[in-house]
């Protein structure tokens, strides 16, 4: 039996918002909720975010040593960023002919605190870690909704449902995961956990590629094959009815 061919498969435009670009990010599974991986992918899954990769390790010291000083670098790049930009809008209020001077964040920033370093250290490494690189559309914003705020125990006042509220602990070490919080983080971070791993970051089909041939060409593909076998009178009404059915992102 073919399937149904007088499906509605317009689609109109019009004047909507485009929809955000396809995107990858990294989740990280902390040691105290690795027990919990399953429940965590199985909310990811239902988001709509495809596993694009994912690798269950033991981090080394020197790695959560290196991630830490990363993250941290990331963290104060953006806050020194904000504070120039202020700093810039409130003089030029003053003076608009005064351009101020190039601040470089090493000639401001503090000095990590090696406790809190080696803290971090000790946690990430007490355990196995569990990371997946996902992809979707507005990838990196939707997943720091999904995991909700950093610290779990805001996170159970104001968005008990999300990542952090149900599984993270008492503090911001322990909750739970770790979410890239922009898409130039995401990269550096799945670079950093998956270095054998081919990413094509400079062109924005990189995300979008990865995830056609890792999702949409398999689907087309066994569309295809049933094609041949049904031979229909109409093969690409038959085709598009086909992929319809057998969306992934449409089924419950």
């Amino acid at each position: 039996m073919e399937p149904n061919q007088n499906q509605n498969r317009i689609i109109s435009f019009g004047d909507e918002v485009p929809p955000p670009e396809f995107e990858r990010t990294l989740l990280l599974i902390k040691p105290n909720a690795i027990s919990k991986a399953k429940a965590i992918e199985s909310i990811v899954k239902k988001e709509k975010f495809f596993i694009l990769h994912r690798r269950r390790m033991y981090l080394k010291p020197t790695q959560a040593r290196d991630f830490y000083i990363r993250a941290r670098e990331d963290e104060d790049a953006k806050r020194y960023y904000k504070l120039y930009q202020e700093l810039m809008e409130a003089d030029k209020a003053r003076n608009p002919k005064y351009k101020m001077p190039v601040i470089k964040i090493e000639d401001v920033e503090d000095p990590i605190p090696t406790s809190d370093v080696e803290e971090f250290v000790d946690f990430m490494t007490s355990g196995p870690v569990e990371i997946l690189v996902l992809g979707g559309r507005g990838a990196v914003a939707k997943l720091l909704r999904l995991v909700g705020p950093e610290d779990p125990r805001v996170a159970r006042e104001v968005l008990p449902d999300s990542i952090r509220a149900k599984f993270g602990g008492e503090s911001i070490l322990r909750n739970a995961v770790h979410g890239s919080e922009t898409p130039t983080q995401a990269e550096k971070e799945i670079r950093f956990f998956f270095p054998e791993a081919k990413f094509d970051t400079e062109s924005k089909l990189g995300a979008s590629g990865e995830y056609l041939s890792k999702t949409v060409n398999p689907i087309l593909l066994k569309g295809l094959i049933q094609l041949c076998r049904q031979k229909p009178d109409n093969p690409l009404v038959w085709l598009a009815d086909w992929l319809l059915a057998n969306n992934p992102n449409t089924k419950p």
